[in-house]
């Protein structure tokens, strides 16, 4: 509670708005590396659950009691930490562990009680280019899902007793693998079933599955190339990159495509993005060639321009 204190007290210094009729009045106190802040450059700030404040800047991680700054930066001697002192995003999972994104493309989530790092995909002193990891799924209070364009699949599974989760990594080489280790989306949809789409086919996981501690893929359309994913009431919508969409019915268990022979007024097979707005209408982005909107019939189709 004293930690929480006294973020509270320092955020009321930073802004203050007196009650003045007809004007308001700010006042903001500049916190710098004279006062202990690892760089002046400030990616992301997160205010976590503790009360802490976590500073993520060009040259360090740093974490705010509301006294003192402690920083924490790369090191190569010691494994326990992260690969790059460049932290670009910062949150908070749903275990009160505080993950990390750094410039060179790496996941790394914090363990409060240890103040150990561990580094998604795992570091071997290689590098990895930008955007390496790039979905993040928290599928309930002990799961998180992890995906990457390059390296597959993760599924991390909360460890009480050793309060810290077990990492299982899926690749097109495991056992138990992906069609293709370039992950495009990872989608969990309402029925809690896990979707994900790949450069070289779609994969499935059930709720039922993952419910019982297994994790376990069925592959679909091989040789497909998949870029997007939206969900109605009734259907699974596939984006891919050369065969339109691919519209899953979830009561009929069948599948129906929407592409340029079969949809005259579709400018392109080619689809980089799907995504439902709040009346229900479907805006669909395609490479090169604009934005349409439909409904979930896919029969009528407009130019974004048209609806705006």
């Amino acid at each position: 509670m004293k930690v929480l204190f006294k973020i509270f007290l320092t955020l009321l210094l930073l802004i203050q708005a007196p009650n003045c009729p007809g004007q308001n009045t700010f006042r903001f106190e500049r916190m710098g590396s004279e006062d202990g802040l690892s760089q002046n450059t400030a990616f992301s700030i997160l205010f976590d659950s503790k009360g802490f404040m976590w500073i993520g800047t060009m040259n360090g991680l740093n974490r705010y009691d509301g006294f003192e700054f402690k920083i924490y930066r790369s090191s190569s001697e010691n494994g326990n930490n992260f690969t790059n002192n460049r932290v670009v995003k910062l949150w908070e999972d749903r275990r009160g562990f505080i993950w990390i994104e750094t410039y060179d493309g790496y996941y790394h989530f914090f363990n409060p009680e240890s103040e150990v790092f561990t580094s998604l995909p795992y570091y071997e002193g290689t590098e990895v280019r930008n955007g390496a990891m790039q979905f993040f799924v928290q599928y309930s209070d002990d799961e998180i899902i992890l995906g990457s364009g390059i390296s597959g699949l993760y599924y991390l599974k909360y460890e009480p007793a050793k309060n810290t989760y077990r990492v299982n990594h899926f690749t097109e080489q495991s056992e138990n693998h992906l069609s293709d280790p370039r992950i495009r989306f990872i989608q969990k949809d309402v029925n809690g079933n896990i979707w994900i789409g790949t450069r070289n086919g779609l994969n499935f996981v059930s709720g039922k599955d993952l419910r019982n501690d297994e994790f376990r893929f069925s592959q679909q359309f091989k040789n497909t190339a998949f870029t997007s994913f939206c969900e109605t009431k009734t259907e699974l919508w596939f984006g891919t990159e050369n065969q339109g969409i691919i519209i899953f019915n979830k009561n009929s268990q069948t599948n129906r495509n929407l592409n340029k022979s079969n949809t005259l007024s579709l400018v392109s097979d080619n689809i980089s993005n799907l995504y439902i707005t709040k009346n229900r209408k479907i805006l669909v982005s395609f490479e090169k060639n604009g934005i349409m909107v439909t409904d979930s019939t896919g029969l009528n189709w407009r130019q974004i321009r048209d609806i705006i």
